[in-house]
């Protein structure tokens, strides 16, 4: 950004020091006014702001959508989460989230639609004590918006109004934990 055409009211919101952030480490920039383009006053490491990386293999254990052969007509959409954990040795564990709308005589649906992910953590570079709120929170955030991607790529396949799943609060879909 170039700050010569800038009247001095604007010159004075600009920030005096930008910050970039990456995964791992927190960078500080620091840029005053007056200094030309590409100019640098400081840079400052500091200690990472974030836990370690986990890697993550996504498995798809099931995908099915049934016609139930409703009349047209307006439906709402009640649908189901469930997780389950599992240990596969000290140093993976696995997140099962499986996806429910079914179709019932208290909320007709014209489908029937399950979805069943698995996510496999490698949680080795974890402390011990956060493999369990890493497990049942950060794993669901991060499998959560993959179900919401198959959801709607499943219905829109079939010829139907592509369902979205709403963007939530992880720990409102399991209030247990929060």
């Amino acid at each position: 950004m170039q700050r010569s055409g800038l009247t001095p009211h604007i010159r004075k919101k600009l920030p005096e020091c930008l910050c970039f952030y990456s995964r791992s480490t927190r960078f500080r920039i620091t840029i005053t006014h007056g200094m030309k383009i590409g100019q640098v006053l400081s840079i400052q490491l500091r200690r990472p702001i974030m836990q370690p990386l986990v890697n993550m293999q996504l498995v798809t254990n099931e995908i099915s959508i049934k016609n139930n052969h409703l009349p047209d007509g307006q439906f709402t959409i009640q649908s189901q989460i469930t997780r389950n954990i599992g240990v596969l040795d000290e140093t993976h564990s696995t997140v099962e989230l499986v996806l429910e709308i079914l179709n019932t005589e208290e909320h007709p649906f014209p489908v029937d639609i399950r979805i069943s992910l698995t996510g496999v953590f490698d949680i080795s570079t974890l402390p011990a004590e956060a493999h369990d709120s890493f497990l049942k929170l950060q794993a669901i955030q991060i499998m959560y918006p993959y179900l919401r991607t198959m959801l709607t790529n499943i219905t829109s396949s079939s010829l139907m109004p592509p369902i979205v799943l709403p963007i939530v609060d992880v720990s409102t879909l399991f209030p247990e934990d929060a």
